[in-house]
């Protein structure tokens, strides 16, 4: 299902738009990364790699919402808080590890409108830069 959406993505792109993405592009990575027998088979796990691999293409932009546990757990209580701890520090490792895309780290414990400033200024930035 995630692995699909990157057919509109590769559609815009070849349009000429700007293509953005956030956390969730890599989450199969990371989750698959981090868990590695989440697969039911070794077939299936097989198929997870290779389609991952060829599937995968960079976005012009990364958005990394670097928040906190603590405030992460705060506003979405999905997991339990050392849950939250773990997969916190899983996506913060592997974008440390990720060289292949510009990564625009975003200070999200600060307030929505605030992020959301953040996140504008850069979009307005690049494409200054792809007009000039």
């Amino acid at each position: 299902d995630r692995q699909s959406r990157i057919v509109k993505v590769i559609y815009y792109k070849k349009r000429g738009f700007l293509v953005l993405g956030d956390r969730y592009f890599y989450d199969d990575l990371i989750y698959s990364k981090y868990n590695p027998g989440f697969a039911s088979s070794n077939l299936m796990q097989l198929l997870r790699k290779i389609l991952r691999k060829r599937i995968i293409i960079k976005p012009d932009i990364l958005f990394f919402m670097d928040v906190s546990p603590e405030v992460a757990y705060k506003r979405k209580q999905d997991y339990s808080y050392e849950k939250m701890k773990i997969i916190n520090r899983n996506y913060k490792e592997f974008f440390k590890q990720l060289q292949h895309v510009s990564i625009e780290r975003i200070d999200a414990d600060n307030d929505q409108k605030t992020v959301q400033s953040n996140v504008l200024e850069i979009i307005l930035n690049k494409l200054r830069i792809q007009l000039d």
